[in-house]
C-alpha cells in the first residue's frame, strides 16, 4: 500500500506535457510579437528618415534649377535689349517690304475724285454717299496694283506697308493719321502692263468704274516712265500682349512695344 501511495503522490504532482507546450508556444509568440513591433518601429523610423532626405534633396535641386533659369532669363533680356539698340541694316526685299529706302522706277499713277455736280443727288435720286470716293475705293485700287505685281505703292505720298491705315471720315480720308481731301493719288512702281492688268481684273475697280460712267466719279490712270516713292519717315513699332502683375495667376495683360 505504501508503494501505491508514493506512486499516487508522483502522479498527483507530475508535470503535464501539454501545459509545457502551451506555455512554450505563448512565450515564443510573445517574443515574436515584441520583435515584430521593434522591427516595425525601426522600419518606420528608417523610412521617415529616407523620405526627409529625399524631400531635402529635391528642394535643393529645385533651387539650383531655379537659379539656372533666372540666369538664363537675365541673359535673354540683356540680349533683347542690346539687339533693340543696334540699328538694323536691311537690303533687298526686306528693306523694300518695310519701306526703309526710296524706290525708283516706272509705274502708274491713279487718281480718284468726287462727283463735281452735286445736283445729281436730287435729279437722279441718288444718295450723297454715291457721289464721293470712299475708303473701299482707294483700297480696291491699292489691292489691284499689288495683285499686278507692284514693288511699292503709295497713297498721297505715304508708302503703304502691312501696318498702314486708311480710313474714311465723311468726305475725306485719313492716311497714317493725316487727313486728305480729293483728288486721291495712288502711285505704284512695277511693270506697267501688269499693273494695268491688275486694275482691269479687280472687281472693286470694275464697280467703281461703273459709277464713273454712270454719274461721273473721277478716275484717271497715267503711265510714268520714272517714279520715286519715298521711304517711310518712321517705321512703325509693333506691340504685343504681355503678362504683367503676378506672372499670369490672375494678373492683368498689357501691351508692350517691340
Amino acid at each position: 500500500m505504501g508503494k501505491r501511495r508514493r506512486d499516487d503522490r508522483r502522479g498527483k504532482y507530475k508535470q503535464n506535457p501539454w501545459i509545457l507546450t502551451i506555455l512554450g508556444m505563448a512565450l515564443c509568440g510573445l517574443i515574436f510579437a515584441v520583435s515584430a513591433q521593434t522591427l516595425g518601429e525601426r522600419a518606420r523610423t528608417a523610412a521617415s528618415g529616407d523620405l526627409s532626405s529625399v524631400v531635402a534633396k529635391t528642394v535643393d535641386d529645385v533651387a539650383v534649377w531655379e537659379a539656372v533659369a533666372s540666369r538664363t532669363q537675365e541673359q535673354i533680356n540683356n540680349l533683347v535689349k542690346r539687339e533693340a539698340t543696334v540699328p538694323v541694316e536691311l537690303r533687298g526685299d526686306e528693306a523694300l517690304a518695310i519701306g526703309q529706302d526710296d524706290i525708283k522706277g516706272s509705274g502708274l499713277v491713279v487718281k480718284l475724285w468726287d462727283v463735281q455736280n452735286p445736283q445729281l443727288v436730287t435729279s437722279r435720286n441718288l444718295e450723297p454717299d454715291d457721289l464721293v470716293v470712299h475708303q473701299q475705293d482707294v483700297e480696291a485700287v491699292i489691292n489691284a496694283l499689288w495683285a499686278g505685281g507692284a514693288k511699292a505703292v503709295s497713297v498721297q505720298g505715304h508708302r503703304i506697308l502691312s501696318t498702314s491705315q486708311i480710313r474714311c471720315v465723311g468726305n475725306v480720308i485719313v492716311v497714317q493719321s493725316k487727313t486728305y481731301s480729293p483728288p486721291y493719288e495712288v502711285a505704284a512702281i512695277g511693270d506697267i502692263a501688269q499693273l494695268q492688268e491688275g486694275l482691269r481684273k479687280s472687281q472693286g475697280v470694275q464697280i467703281y468704274q461703273e459709277y464713273v460712267r454712270a454719274i461721273g466719279l473721277g478716275w484717271s490712270v497715267e503711265e510714268k516712265a520714272a517714279l520715286t516713292l519715298p521711304a517711310v519717315v518712321e517705321i512703325p513699332k509693333l506691340s504685343h500682349a504681355q503678362i504683367t502683375g503676378d506672372g499670369g495667376n490672375g494678373g492683368q495683360k498689357g501691351e508692350k512695344e517691340g
